[in-house]
C-alpha cells in the first residue's frame, strides 16, 4: 500500500510501478550520485528508472502503462516517481 501517495494514479498502477522502481534502486545503489556526477537531471534519473523497470516484467508493466495513459499524463507519473524516488 503507498501510504502517503496523493497522485492521480490508480492505487493498483501506482503500486505495481513503485515496487518496480524499488527493485531497480535496489540493485543501483550508487545510480543516483553518478547521475548527478554526469550532469544529468533528477527527472531524467527518475524516468530511466522507470524505463529500466520494465525489464522486470515487461509484458505487465506495459499493459499497466497502457492503463495509466489511458487517464493520466506524464505529469501525474513523475508524481509518483518524485514520491517513490525522493
Amino acid at each position: 500500500m503507498l501510504v502517503g501517495y496523493r497522485g492521480k494514479l490508480k492505487p493498483d498502477d501506482a503500486e505495481f510501478l513503485a515496487e518496480r522502481l524499488r527493485v531497480v534502486m535496489a540493485g543501483f545503489p550508487n545510480a543516483r550520485a553518478e547521475y548527478a556526477a554526469a550532469g544529468l537531471s533528477e527527472k531524467r534519473f527518475r524516468w530511466d528508472l522507470l524505463h529500466s523497470a520494465r525489464r522486470l516484467d515487461p509484458q505487465e508493466f506495459n499493459r499497466v502503462m497502457d492503463s495509466v495513459y489511458s487517464y493520466a499524463d506524464d505529469e501525474n507519473i513523475d508524481t509518483l516517481l518524485r514520491w517513490v524516488v525522493g
